[in-house]
């Protein structure tokens, strides 16, 4: 399911400056993640992460 990813050079990355972390409002539950899931449309192109909304509404 998953594709194999190519090892990546983590040398480039000192001095690397991240911008500042945003806050959440709240903590989000699996509640809120549930209720995402069960909205999505099933036959939509999977996100970057590969996965299809199907397989994902089949796991819970």
């Amino acid at each position: 399911i998953f594709p194999l990813l190519e090892p990546v050079d983590l040398l480039d990355i000192n001095g690397t400056e991240y911008p500042e972390a945003i806050s959440i409002p709240r903590e989000i539950t699996d509640d809120d993640i549930l209720g995402a899931i069960k909205i999505l449309l099933n036959d939509k192109a999977p996100g970057l992460d590969g996965i299809p909304n199907r397989c994902l509404k089949r796991t819970i």
